[in-house]
């Protein structure tokens, strides 16, 4: 089985050891194996990994969790405390707020991304790698977007309209995503609700004071970690802000017809 589960970059067991806490794909294989053949010694001899060290700092800590469709794994506000790794079926994320919040979610989104602490942790040419400075510009474009002043401005008969709650879908997760990775790296709490939208799912958790001591312990594990979190955040930023520019022009649009009508 090693074929499957071996990665590239992986060149002695204590290189692959570290690359398995937070590759996904590669995690749920290996569990997906244990659970089928039931030997996690035999797994481990043919993956060349230490066994005890794996049952010890990884999988002992993995529950395997299913869940049907339309489940709530967790709702919005409540406080991560786990990673899920998604083996199996589609769950959905979607937001409620106005479109007011959302551009203040984007915002602090942006302001806590940049200022995290966990950067300070790695050198400059590492962190440039990671969030370099051309899509930190990009990114504060985004966050300080004064397109909804003036479109409160340019419409101050559709206030009400941009103050009013919506739900929002945000994403579609597919096997192979990690789920919570965004609000653990912020440290913060849920900002969506996550639905299960297939006939079921399979997600196995992992405990976050875990993740946190790996990373005080390992430094490339945490290098993975700050470049996977900084990956989803900017894509999250990108999405929320494609969600926000949608909805004010179907506002505007709405508006200027009932005023065109009336």
């Amino acid at each position: 089985y090693s074929d499957k589960y071996r990665c590239k970059n992986c060149n002695n067991e204590m290189e692959y050891y570290k690359q398995i806490y937070l590759g996904p794909k590669i995690l749920v294989l290996i569990l997906d194996e244990v659970d089928r053949k039931g030997n996690l010694f035999e797994i481990s001899l043919e993956l060349n990994i230490n066994s005890y060290l794996f049952e010890k700092n990884v999988y002992e800590h993995f529950l395997l969790h299913e869940f049907t469709r339309n489940t709530v794994i967790y709702s919005s506000g409540e406080k991560p405390k786990n990673l899920l790794f998604l083996k199996e079926g589609k769950l959905s994320l979607e937001i409620k707020c106005s479109i007011i919040d959302l551009s203040y979610l984007i915002k602090d989104l942006y302001d806590n991304l940049v200022s995290n602490p966990l950067f300070r942790e790695l050198t400059s040419d590492i962190k440039k790698m990671i969030l370099s400075k051309e899509t930190t510009n990009i990114l504060k474009k985004i966050a300080y977007d004064d397109s909804l002043d003036k479109a409160l401005k340019e419409n101050p008969h559709a206030i009400e309209e941009f103050k009013k709650n919506k739900k929002f879908n945000i994403s579609e997760l597919n096997s192979d995503e990690i789920i919570g990775i965004e609000e653990f790296f912020l440290n913060t709490n849920y900002i969506s609700k996550c639905t299960v939208n297939d006939r079921r799912a399979l997600c196995y958790s992992f405990p976050i004071k875990h993740i946190t001591q790996i990373l005080k312990e390992d430094h490339k594990v945490l290098i993975t970690f700050i470049k996977t979190a900084t990956n989803k955040i900017i894509s999250l930023i990108k999405r929320l802000d494609n969600i926000k520019s949608h909805s004010m022009n179907y506002i505007k649009v709405k508006f200027d017809y009932e005023l065109k009508m009336n």
